[in-house]
């Protein structure tokens, strides 16, 4: 049986990475607790998937691309524009 003990940020909204006790599976979720994705041993940060999951909540049309690993893929693109970013999101 698997049990996750939600971890939390200062302001009170759930963190976005959030792992289960009894082994390695990670899931992200939103700031209310609702699950991203489903768990995943991959998965070791959601600030990607979360901001994925803001633009396409929003309407946006600049959605970030994440990696397997919930990081910022290193090409990202929007329209015909493109840029190189590291795994945080710095240029």
């Amino acid at each position: 049986l698997l049990h996750l003990i939600p971890e939390c940020e200062e302001k009170g909204d759930y963190a976005a990475l959030q792992c289960f006790t009894a082994n390695d599976w990670c899931v992200c979720c939103r700031r209310n607790g609702d699950n991203i994705n489903t768990p995943s041993k991959h998965i070791k940060a959601c600030d990607c998937v979360r901001q994925q999951d803001d633009a396409i909540t929003a309407g946006d049309t600049d959605i970030p691309k994440c990696d397997k690993n919930g990081y910022l893929q290193s090409k990202q693109c929007s329209n015909d524009e493109r840029w190189c970013v590291d795994k945080n999101g710095k240029v």
